[in-house]
């Protein structure tokens, strides 16, 4: 039996060409009529050789993967019914208007983290197997137990159709028609799960990352410019008809503006992520529409808010020794951002008219 997985990298890398080949090939003697269980895995780049080295197994063996010490919440496994219920019982006890506006949100994310606590689970597993559910947990025992090969056929039938069920799940999603750069990203994610995993230690410390980004993103003020703005803000709302405050934030459009906002996105500074508004009850929207409108109204928001997480994310086909190849990417706080959009809905057709036709970025069309 030939053992050759057309998804790993090439076991020759030829120099000149710049490309892949596999001309070293394996191939597994049968038992008794029956093929032996082995599996096969092509190793890095070897110095001074253009052949990578292979090492194969025989027998049964499941893939390992070590995860990341790092606590984070499992959505799957998440009882948003008991979430809802809790949050449902204390969040509408807080005051919107009596106390500061700081005060007010740092009571909303203490009842939001503490409902999660009581009903999401938190951890993470130092190595795991994908989709090893309970059925295939009882069959690798009994073949640990026995050695008996119809086991481990059963088992591999297993595994495999539990992951075949997960790369629907996951295709179905994809969508091609807005933006295609999640569904690659999808794409070379389950493409490199064939491929040795990357050390996740990086070569270059933190202090040299952040050091580069502060001097590149330090600019000159333009002091006459930044006078003209709320100049040029104070005649606007001088020549505005109505010049009563803003409506107050209705429930419905909160969860329009919900149902827009993007799932499993990381979350900012206050760990608020956006499964959790997803799935708040009518009354908690309720006081989250109260308190959108008074930071409206009084022009004042949490200072939470004004913070980011910036993680330094490594350019592709960049040396990762050095801190100018990596780029950051700003978490800002999800409440924040529905706020955000919230408030661009209702500028909108002021703001539209009030554009250059020369500006083509961050509009519709």
């Amino acid at each position: 039996m030939l053992l050759h997985d057309a998804k790993q990298r090439g076991t020759f890398h030829s120099a000149r060409w710049q490309r892949d080949y596999s001309p070293d090939l394996c191939w597994i003697s049968t038992t008794v009529g029956r093929s032996q269980p082995a599996s096969s895995v092509v190793l890095g780049d070897f110095p001074h050789s253009q052949h990578r080295p292979s090492v194969i197994h025989i027998g049964l063996q499941l893939s390992i993967i070590r995860g990341v010490q790092r606590r984070r919440w499992n959505f799957r496994k998440a009882d948003w019914a008991s979430s809802t219920f809790a949050t449902e019982r204390s969040i509408p006890l807080i005051p919107v208007n009596n106390i500061i506006v700081e005060e007010s949100y740092q009571h909303f994310c203490g009842a939001m983290q503490k409902g999660a606590r009581h009903s999401i689970p938190q951890g993470f597993r130092p190595t795991y197997t994908p989709c090893l559910d309970v059925e295939s947990q009882d069959l690798l025992k009994q073949y640990e137990e026995s050695g008996d090969p119809d086991i481990a056929d059963h088992l591999i039938r297993s595994l495999d159709a539990a992951r075949r069920h997960r790369l629907e799940k996951l295709t179905s999603k994809m969508n091609f028609t807005h933006s295609s750069r999640k569904s690659w990203a999808l794409i070379r994610r389950l493409y490199a799960a064939q491929l040795p995993p990357k050390s996740t230690h990086p070569s270059v410390i933190a202090n040299a990352v952040a050091s580069h980004l502060i001097q590149v993103t330090k600019a000159p003020h333009n002091m006459k410019f930044e006078r003209q703005v709320p100049m040029q803000g104070r005649t606007l709302l001088q020549q505005m008809s109505d010049k009563s405050l803003p409506h107050r934030f209705t429930e419905e459009k909160i969860s329009a503006a919900l149902q827009k906002t993007k799932p499993e996105t990381a979350p900012g500074d206050d760990n608020i992520h956006v499964e959790f508004l997803k799935n708040l009850a009518p009354k908690v929207r309720t006081w989250l529409s109260k308190f959108f409108s008074r930071i409206m109204a009084t022009h004042s928001i949490p200072k939470i808010w004004k913070n980011a997480k910036v993680i330094a994310v490594e350019k592709p086909g960049k040396d990762p020794s050095l801190a100018a190849n990596y780029r950051p990417i700003s978490l800002l706080s999800v409440c924040y951002k529905l706020l955000e959009r919230l408030a661009l809905q209702r500028i909108f057709p002021t703001v539209e008219g009030l554009l250059s036709p020369d500006q083509a970025g961050f509009r519709k069309g």
